[in-house]
């Protein structure tokens, strides 16, 4: 019997603990896909020696929202859903300020730009595979000043901006029409901060479970 299953058959819980890296070296290293192979030892004894995790950069995403309760989305395809998606501007970065790589991340894909940026937290992309985070970025008093910055794929795919009022934000995510976990985050996390911050009048609150049931 293993030292797990002599817990489980104790009745006895284990506090959470770290693992103990044995051993990790890249398994596949290109320039959009980095994965890394580690040996680990696990809090019982026992050893994974085949544990794959994804090596990416930090994201951030940005709710930017004007004067007059617009807000700037984006409408591309992306590859590994297979569909054209509704989401919120986001990049990656590595050693930028997550402000900073939101911002840029906003001008290019939108031309939107705003003087009053501030991250408002970060959450874990994927804690079980993914070795970043995403960093929530809000952009008060945006406004779209300059020409979109594409880069080569999004110019080819086409990347359309699409400006949604603040009060159909909620609506947009009750329905599932936004769907990228990222920007469905980072979205009801700025709508509650907004809201705290009372930055505006009667903001609309972040739906709640069953508000869109049919």
């Amino acid at each position: 019997m293993s030292r797990a299953e002599e817990n489980a058959a104790d009745g006895c819980a284990r506090e959470p603990q770290r693992w103990r890296v044995l051993d990790s070296k890249m398994a596949l290293d290109e320039t959009w896909c980095r994965i890394r192979r580690e040996t680990v030892r696990l809090p019982d004894g026992s050893v994974l020696e085949d544990y794959f995790l994804a090596v990416r950069p930090e994201v951030a995403v940005v709710f930017a929202v004007s004067d007059a309760r617009r807000v700037p989305l984006v409408r591309q395809y992306k590859h590994g859903a297979g569909a054209v998606t509704l989401e919120l501007p986001a990049g990656t970065f590595t050693t930028e300020r997550a402000e900073d790589a939101g911002l840029r991340e906003l001008r290019e894909e939108t031309g939107w730009w705003s003087d009053d940026v501030v991250s408002i937290g970060e959450f874990f992309d994927d804690a079980s595979k993914n070795t970043n985070r995403v960093h929530c970025v809000v952009a008060l008093r945006a406004a779209p000043l300059f020409e979109q910055e594409l880069d080569d794929t999004e110019r080819a795919s086409g990347l359309e901006v699409v400006e949604v009022g603040l009060d159909e934000i909620p609506d947009l995510l009750g329905h599932g029409l936004i769907k990228a976990q990222s920007s469905v985050a980072c979205a009801y996390r700025s709508l509650v901060w907004l809201r705290e911050k009372g930055l505006f009048d009667e903001l609309p609150s972040p739906p709640k479970p069953g508000d869109f049931r049919s």
